[in-house]
């Protein structure tokens, strides 16, 4: 894509998608990406990223 902010929210919507069609497990394989890219970035949106992940993943 080139900007790897926009790739983050590209595939965090990606992963909104998988959740909402009842594929949590390609939801949580489409939010491990953005994660990386904002947590190289250190951006703030990486938190949002990983209450996503564990609310998928369970307690």
């Amino acid at each position: 894509m080139g900007d790897p902010f926009y790739e983050s929210l590209a595939l965090t919507d990606l992963g909104e998608t998988r959740l909402a069609a009842g594929d949590p497990t390609g939801a949580r394989e489409a939010w491990r990406q953005p994660l990386e890219l904002l947590d190289t970035l250190n951006h703030p949106d990486a938190e949002g990223v990983r209450v996503q992940l564990k609310a998928v993943d369970g307690p």
